[in-house]
Parts: structure tokens; sequence; C-alpha cells
């Protein structure tokens, strides 16, 4: 078996997969679901997964609006995260420079 270079190298483009047809509400439930996934799989599954149905049950507004809403809570969390990281490390460099210094 060739590589994929190869075959587009003697001209053998490559075939195209199947699209599998899917309905808007199905497209819609598999987002929320993918982010709570995500969501579980970072903190502590009960607390993500809380906070989701809340916003879920709370927000009245339309699909589209509450996905950017989950989007922008999931975005949030991601750079917590980050901040932390970026805090700790510095934290880490410091000490090490300080006892270098001494």
């Amino acid at each position: 078996m060739r590589g994929r270079r190869a075959r587009r190298k003697r001209g053998i483009k490559p075939t195209p997969k199947p699209v599998k047809e899917i309905t808007v509400q199905e497209a819609k439930q598999s987002r929320i679901t993918h982010f709570l996934t995500l969501l579980s799989v970072r903190q502590k599954k009960k607390e993500a997964i809380k906070k989701f149905e809340e916003t879920i049950r709370t927000d009245k507004s339309p699909p589209e609006k509450l996905l950017a809403r989950i989007d922008q809570l999931h975005y949030e969390e991601g750079e917590k995260k980050m901040l932390q990281k970026f805090k700790e490390s510095r934290k880490k460099h410091r000490e090490l420079s300080q006892s270098k210094k001494e």
C-alpha cells in the first residue's frame, strides 16, 4: 500500500468519504452532548453537567443563541485553565531563579 503523497504523485485522487445525512435537530443535540462530554472530562462530571443543564433550562433563547452561550462558557473555562497554568509556571520559574541567585 502506497502513502497518500505517493498516490497523489501518480495522479490517483483520494476517494471522498460518503456524506452522512443528518437533521438539524440531531446536529444541535450532538453539539450539545459534545460540549457536555468535553467539559465533563476537563472538570468534575457532575458540576459541568449541572451547569449546562441549568443553562439549557434557564435560557429561553433559540438553540443558535444557546449554542453560542455554551461556546462562551466552554471558552471561559479554557481561559481560566490557561491562566492558572501560566501563573503556576511563572511561580515555578521565579522560585528556580531565586534558588539560583542564592
